[in-house]
């Protein structure tokens, strides 16, 4: 991240809540800044975009009727600066709809499909405009099934294709979701043409092309004072 990159941070109001100490860490592409509150319980922003050089950012609400808890799990940004979100609403049942939310660049959210039993919970937007997740499927693990974890879909909710099968991961918890701590946080992002995962769980670079073929798939070896600090000095080198 540059001087001038870090500079739109400190010249720029924020809604209170969105920046700070455990908070998501802000993503940049398509010269767009993305930021989210991962966990509301009213219809307050819980999502900032700000297109780099615009002079205020925009402020959304995602949230869909009848939410008593919304979650927004990660952001991802077109080319034309309209954003895609992937989220969690509870309502007062607790039941939940893992959500997939298309925003246009007012923030105003123009479309959106339900994924349940699958929970996309990382989001990336290939040059097509088709949206690329990687997630938990709760009802092929909760009958022990093995299931893809990344599925690319149409901007209308179609699956178009799937790939990486949660047996190709040796590890106890899901491989799509957050460990947290020592071992960092996934990432999904288009390469060109193809999607790349960094999976924090097994420190694997996994790249897949759009027939959904694994093309790469590396150990990253980390710093050696791995941490919290690590993994994002890591990234940002």
């Amino acid at each position: 991240m540059s001087l001038a990159d870090r500079l739109v941070f400190k010249s720029t109001e924020f809604p209170d809540g969105l920046v700070g100490v455990g908070k998501a860490f802000p993503r940049m592409e398509n010269g767009v800044v993305l930021m989210h509150e991962a966990y509301t319980k009213s219809a307050v922003p819980n999502v900032v975009i700000l297109p780099l050089g615009a002079k205020a950012p925009i402020s959304a609400s995602l949230w869909p009727p009848d939410s008593v808890v919304v979650s927004v799990f990660d952001l991802s940004a077109r080319r034309d600066h309209t954003a895609v979100a992937v989220t969690q609403a509870v309502n007062a049942s607790e039941q939940r709809a893992w959500l997939t939310m298309s925003l246009d660049a007012s923030g105003k959210v123009v479309s959106q499909f339900r994924t349940n039993p699958y929970a996309a919970l990382h989001v990336a937007v290939n040059d097509a405009g088709n949206i690329w997740t990687l997630g938990v499927d709760y009802d092929a693990k909760g009958h022990k099934a093995d299931y893809n974890i990344l599925r690319e879909y149409s901007q209308d909710g179609r699956i178009l294709t799937t790939a990486l099968p949660r047996s190709s991961f040796a590890t106890s918890l899901e491989p799509s979701t957050n460990k947290g701590g020592l071992t960092g946080r996934n990432l999904l992002r288009a390469h060109g043409p193809n999607m790349a995962a960094f999976m924090a769980q097994t420190h694997e670079w996994i790249e897949v092309s759009p027939a959904g073929r694994v093309i790469s798939r590396v150990k990253v070896q980390l710093p050696s004072r791995a941490g919290y600090r690590a993994p994002v000095r890591w990234w940002l080198r």
